[in-house]
């Protein structure tokens, strides 16, 4: 008995009687009889793996499945990273966030992402600017870091709800504690100046914005 791809050869039974489990048996024939030879769909085992602290793989995991199983794959990255695509073996099979894979092996399919570093350049005038910062970094976010390079120059730097000044005496001090993407900022200083930061860009493409009643100062995405 010989087995079509994708299907593996189990035994031969006569009469419902299992006589040989190798394709090739000997049968005395002492009478009529139906040989029947009994083949099944192969399984094999299909890992999906990636970096769980860049994105996640939404749809079938890790498991046994029978050749010719279609398996559904979609790549999300998390805030900071995009994808980069498929592989197998190192080799990128596809690009597109959502892979369709017919099972037809033992394999192990990879989703790769790859983290957004940009700058951002802001050209603050001598008085009030209005600001925002599209940072994943929460070391980066936080106001007292953001402000660092330029503090000398910052005289206010005020949120909707919340503001830090730059008291003569103590310094930076306030209770805007972190910075969000969502959100603008004004910052008031005493000098024309350009700065720039480098990051981990958050990923605007799934960040949603939370809006409040009344006025919102909402952020705006970098290029």
């Amino acid at each position: 008995a010989t087995a079509n791809e994708g299907y593996e050869f189990l035994n031969w039974s006569s009469n419902g009687e299992v006589i040989a489990t190798t394709p090739t048996c000997e049968y005395l024939m002492e009478g009529d009889a139906t040989l029947t030879a009994t083949f099944a769909l192969k399984n094999y085992n299909v890992e999906i793996v990636c970096n769980r602290n860049e994105g996640v793989v939404i749809g079938v995991g890790t498991g046994v499945y029978p050749y010719g199983n279609v398996l559904s794959l979609t790549a999300e990255p998390l805030s900071g990273y995009v994808f980069d695509g498929w592989y197998i073996a190192d080799s990128k099979i596809a690009e597109a966030s959502t892979y369709v894979h017919t099972v037809d092996s033992a394999v192990q399919i990879e989703a790769r992402f790859t983290q957004v570093i940009y700058d951002l350049t802001l050209r603050l005038e001598d008085g009030w600017n209005w600001i925002s910062a599209y940072f994943a970094d929460e070391e980066l976010m936080t106001s007292w870091k953001f402000l660092t390079p330029i503090k000398n120059s910052v005289e206010r730097f005020v949120g909707m709800e919340t503001e830090i000044v730059n008291d003569p005496e103590y310094g930076l001090t306030g209770n805007l504690h972190t910075l969000s993407p969502t959100e603008g900022y004004k910052v008031k200083t005493n000098r024309l100046m350009l700065n720039t930061w480098t990051g981990v860009k958050a990923n605007t493409d799934s960040t949603q914005i939370a809006l409040k009643k009344g006025w919102n100062w909402i952020g705006y995405p970098a290029a």
